[in-house]
Order: C-alpha cells, then sequence, then structure tokens
C-alpha cells in the first residue's frame, strides 16, 4: 500500500528502500474481491506471480499496459498523468519518487571520484528492473548526462512516464560509491571485529590464570594449615 503523506510504498526495513510488498496491475478481466476489467488495482507480489499473470487476469501495471488496458473511467480519481500532481492524488507510479538506485564500480588510482567507466542508461534500467521489477526503456530517462554518469556522488534522473492524458516525471535518486572504498571500509569493519574479538579472549584467558593462581594459593593455604595442624598434635604426642 502507498503512504498517503510520502505516496511511497508503506514498507518495513530493507537494505535498499522502497521496495513495495504490493505492485500494480491492470486487470484483464472481473476478478471477485479485486476489482473490474480495465480497473488498476495494488496486489501482492505472490498472489500477481502465482495466479493473476498465469491465468492472463492481469498485467503489470508498466505505463504501456496502463495505456493499452486500464480503463480510464474505473481509475481511482478519474485522473491520470499531470492532472495527478495538480490534484495530489496518488497514482500508480507516484512510488517512484525519491526511489535510490546504488550502484558501487571502481574509480581512478589518481582521482578517488572519477568512474573508471561510466554508468549508462542501460546500466540505470536494469538496476530498476532487477531491484524494483520495472522495465523501461532509454527514452523514460531524462535528464541524463549524454556521456553517462562518470563521478561518484548522487545524481537526480527523471523517469517520464506517459499517460493517456499527459506525462509526468518522476525523479529517482542514483547513488555512486566508490567500490575500493567499500572493499577498504569493509576490510576495517573486519580488522575491528578480530580485534575486539582478540581482546575479549585476551581477558577471558586472564581472568582463567587468575582464578587459577587463586586456586593455587587455597591449596598452599590448606596444605600451610594441615601441616601446622600435623607438628601440634606431635607435640601433643
Amino acid at each position: 500500500t502507498l503512504n498517503q503523506k510520502s505516496g511511497k510504498p508503506a514498507v518495513g526495513y530493507t537494505f535498499h528502500l522502497y521496495v513495495s510488498k504490493q505492485i500494480p496491475v491492470v486487470l484483464m478481466d472481473t476478478v471477485a474481491g479485486l476489482g473490474r476489467k480495465g480497473q488498476i488495482v495494488n496486489v501482492k507480489r505472490g498472489l500477481a506471480r502465482t495466479k493473476l499473470f498465469p491465468q492472463g487476469l492481469a498485467k503489470v501495471g508498466t505505463w504501456e499496459n496502463i495505456d493499452l488496458y486500464a480503463d480510464p473511467a474505473l481509475v481511482e480519481g478519474a485522473v491520470l498523468g499531470n492532472m495527478a500532481i495538480e490534484t495530489g492524488e496518488i497514482q500508480p507510479f507516484d512510488w517512484l519518487k525519491g526511489v535510490p538506485v546504488a550502484f558501487l564500480r571502481p574509480v581512478m588510482a589518481y582521482d578517488k571520484k572519477q568512474l573508471v567507466a561510466p554508468i549508462t542508461k542501460w546500466d540505470v534500467l536494469e538496476a530498476l528492473s532487477e531491484t524494483h521489477e520495472l522495465d523501461l526503456i532509454c527514452e523514460n530517462l531524462v535528464d541524463f548526462p549524454d556521456k553517462g554518469i562518470q563521478s561518484v556522488g548522487q545524481f537526480d534522473v527523471g523517469v517520464q512516464i506517459p499517460f493517456r492524458n499527459g506525462t509526468s516525471t518522476y525523479y529517482i535518486v542514483i547513488e555512486v560509491g566508490s567500490a575500493q572504498a567499500a572493499a577498504e571500509a569493509e576490510a576495517e569493519r573486519l580488522a575491528e571485529e578480530e580485534r575486539i574479538r582478540a581482546e575479549r579472549s585476551f581477558s577471558v584467558s586472564r581472568m582463567e590464570g587468575i582464578d587459577a593462581d587463586d586456586d593455587d594459593e587455597d591449596i598452599s593455604d590448606e596444605d600451610a594449615a594441615e601441616s601446622g595442624q600435623g607438628a601440634s598434635d606431635d607435640d601433643l604426642n
């Protein structure tokens, strides 16, 4: 489901944010409990994958399928595209706003921010498809650098979705990090864990050594006491 304030999917914790448990689909036939033919509804991914798609009851709510199969009269609010922005109504692709797409790429040895190879539109499209199950084409990406993204940092890239009544543009966030820096950070984390583990092991060993010394002292005291008691008995005899 969508958060009424942000327009993004309401989800629990995930490493990459805004991956919704539900997806928009266009019903190809009337389905009891879901809606009528031509209606756009949100359903659980499992239901769509195991029942609706195999049986031809629905299609993924991509801009292309919405344009081909959705019935404007049944679309909630009866408003698409730019009109949704003006009225503030939530539409099937509003969850795209601010969605992060993360990359870790090698950087130049002489410049820690310069990528060895640029990130292209195809890289972004592949990431959107794999991470968010959203299949688009190059023409859908706007405000994208002509030579690709060539440095580390954050970049706002527009995703343009055409509807019957207009076009909407949603801006996603491309986050590019250094693969070398990430590897170094991971190595430091593992080294720190090993250091803490070694310190704990040393502390435990030291405490065990102290306990052993105390036991030896107790035994020596007992032996001394027994020796003293034996000497007293001999004197009495």
